[in-house]
C-alpha cells in the first residue's frame, strides 16, 4: 500500500514513523516548506515536495495532517479519483473531504502529539 502524506507537523511527523515501522511505504511527504518535507522524507525514505501539482495519483491512502484551515485548500488541490482520502482533525468534518473522494475518513489520535514525545499508537485510541 502506497501512502502520501500531505503535512509536516507534529501528527503528520508521528503518523508518518508509526507507518514506516508497520512496514507501509510512504511514497511522498508534502510540505509547503521543502526543508521540512525532506527532514521527514529522509527519516521515513519517502520523496520530498513543497508544491500539490506534484503528488502523485498513484497511491492507495492520502492523509491529510495540516492545520485545520488549510485542509479543504489541500483537499481541493489534489487530483485524487476513488482513492482513500483521510483528515486528522478531531474538529473539522468528514464532509469537507467529500467533495473530493467517495473514500474519505478521519484519522484522530486522541492524545497530545509532540515531535519531542515518542507516541506509542497503539495505546492512542
Amino acid at each position: 500500500m502506497d501512502i502520501i502524506i500531505l503535512g509536516s507537523g507534529n501528527v503528520a511527523t508521528h503518523l508518518a514513523y508509526a507507518l514506516k515501522k508497520a512496514e507501509y511505504h510512504i511514497k511522498q511527504v508534502y510540505s509547503r516548506n521543502y526543508d521540512h518535507a525532506k527532514q521527514l522524507a529522509d527519516g521515513i525514505g519517502a520523496e520530498p515536495i513543497d508544491n500539490l501539482f506534484y503528488v502523485t495519483t498513484e497511491a492507495d491512502v492520502y492523509i491529510i495532517a495540516v492545520k485545520d484551515e488549510a485542509i479543504h485548500e489541500v483537499a481541493s488541490a489534489l487530483r485524487l479519483r476513488n482513492k482513500i482520502l483521510l483528515h486528522t482533525s478531531g474538529s473539522t468534518d468528514i464532509e469537507v473531504l467529500k467533495p473530493f473522494s467517495p473514500s474519505c475518513g478521519v484519522v484522530y489520535p486522541l492524545q497530545t502529539i509532540s515531535k519531542e514525545v515518542e507516541v506509542d499508537f497503539s495505546k492512542i485510541p
